[in-house]
């Protein structure tokens, strides 16, 4: 007796699986552009966040400079100093701050009584004279006596012998006796100098820090090179009579994709592992269910071969065992673990040649109901059987 059983199991279609897989390579491409983009701009926004933290502080700690000169200025103006001892005050003050290059005392007129330059470089006014330079001065003299304050001029620039020179201001505080004008204090600040006062951690990292008319015009700098000019801030400083705009602008150029797409390319092959490990993990939880459906399929024919009176088997091609229920093995006294994979003499020493094909392989001939034969016990013993 043959005994044939077909599994069919549920597949995916080839074609189906193709498009899921492109698709996957298309959700891991897009994730990763839109990865990239994302970092380039995160990072950009990065650096504009520096470059304007640096600009409102650095505005902040130079008003704040401004505004201490013109407290000390005002306040060594209203000492009313006597001219031998005002030489020396000015002197401690220009050693106190750096970015001081000379202080005046003028009479009411604004001429120029007696001056101080500051020990830390040679005299300011040597290519042209003091006369010649003293425009943006009396400007602001003019409006500290009027405001009856300090205030700070224009800035202007004072050329050297040597084809160099420097940007400065003057701050010009009114000196005053009993409530009457009698003169004023001048002092002439390095604008450079103002900036490398100020020169921190931000300039360490690179930040170029300058000043800048309102049209653009660099007026002074400081910092460890040339900004890029992609991430730039600007701060208004506040000084009493005139004010400076602070030009903040980071070495930094736009941030390169390269670096981003290698960081994109390690996190999309990432997310592509995680989906094939998905698809590998359902396969697995699929196949589970299959493979429980047939393990159950199996326990349920072995069950019902089990119970029947009738002696099943059924052999390969080859002539060998590969099924035996316990009705076939109580008459021949094997095990069915013995009888699997042996060939059919051991039970029955005369296998009647030609065996008798199924009705199917006889091309629909009229069913055979079977035969006798004589099997053989495993003592020795012979018994009819009908095949």
């Amino acid at each position: 007796m043959v005994v044939a059983a077909t599994l069919y199991m549920r597949t995916v279609p080839p074609r189906r699986r193709a498009g899921w897989w492109v698709l996957l390579v298309a959700l891991l491409a897009v994730a990763q552009s839109l990865l990239v983009w994302l970092t380039i701009k995160y990072e950009a926004g990065h650096d504009q966040e520096r470059v304007e933290n640096t600009a409102t502080v650095l505005a902040s700690e130079a008003k704040q400079r401004l505004d201490d000169s013109a407290q000390r200025i005002e306040a060594f103006a209203g000492a009313g100093t006597a001219s031998d001892e005002w030489h020396e005050g000015a002197t401690s003050l220009l050693l106190a701050q750096h970015e001081l290059l000379r202080i005046e005392r003028r009479d009411a007129s604004l001429r120029v009584r007696q001056s101080a330059d500051t020990p830390f470089s040679g005299h300011l006014f040597m290519r042209l004279p003091r006369d010649q330079l003293d425009v943006e001065t009396q400007s602001a003299c003019g409006a500290a006596g009027r405001a009856r304050r300090p205030t700070y001029s224009a800035s202007y620039f004072v050329p050297f012998p040597d084809g160099l020179g420097v940007e400065v201001m003057d701050l010009c505080a009114p000196e005053r006796i009993h409530g009457v004008t009698v003169g004023f204090v001048v002092a002439t600040m390095s604008l450079p100098d103002l900036l490398a006062s100020q020169e921190g951690p931000e300039l360490s990292r690179g930040q170029e820090i300058s000043f800048v008319e309102g049209d653009g015009t660099r007026l002074a700098g400081a910092g460890p090179g040339h900004g890029a000019g992609v991430f730039v801030a600007d701060r208004v400083v506040d000084a009493p009579g005139h004010g400076l705009q602070l030009h903040v602008d980071s070495v930094a150029h736009q941030p390169e994709p390269i670096p981003n797409l290698s960081t994109a390319l390690v996190l999309g092959l990432s997310l592509a592992l995680s989906g094939v490990v998905f698809v590998l993990a359902r396969d697995v939880r699929r196949r589970a269910r299959v493979e429980a459906a047939l393990a159950e399929s199996l326990a349920l024919r072995k069950a019902m071969g089990d119970t029947v009176v009738t002696g099943l088997r059924a052999c390969d091609l080859a002539g060998r065992v590969t099924h035996v229920n316990h009705a076939f093995c109580a008459p021949v006294g094997y095990e069915a673990r013995e009888l699997l994979g042996r060939a059919e003499e051991a039970y029955w020493p005369q296998v009647p040649v030609p065996r008798p094909l199924p009705a199917a392989a006889r091309g629909g001939a009229t069913e055979v109901e079977g035969f006798e034969a004589s099997f053989v016990r495993r003592d020795g013993t012979r018994f009819p059987v009908m095949v």
